[in-house]
């Protein structure tokens, strides 16, 4: 994985779970408040390039948070909206960086 995205909410547990997470284990991410015009902004600019790929709600509604990750040619390969998701795409791809290299 080249790039990581997180997109939160304030407050959302789920959320500084993940950026814990990513923290500890010294994973670099780029962070979006979707609260602010910023965050939202980028998050539009996205959606139509993620929207099958991401979980909804029933209402339709994007679930939050939104974690993102692309390869180094801008391609999303992998999703997730809770830190388990997290944990099994980014020890997943430790295990095949380290057998490329």
């Amino acid at each position: 994985m080249k790039k990581t995205i997180l997109f939160v909410m304030p407050s959302c547990d789920k959320c500084i779970d993940i950026k814990r997470y990513f923290d500890e284990k010294n994973i670099s991410y780029k962070l979006y408040n979707i609260a602010t015009i910023e965050g939202m902004d980028e998050f539009k600019r996205i959606y139509n390039k993620i929207k099958d790929q991401i979980k909804h709600n029933p209402d339709g509604s994007v679930c939050i948070p939104v974690v993102l990750f692309f390869d180094d040619k801008e391609n999303l390969i992998n999703a997730a909206n809770s830190l388990d998701e997290v944990k099994r795409i980014t020890e997943h791809a430790s295990l095949r960086e380290l057998n490329q290299g």
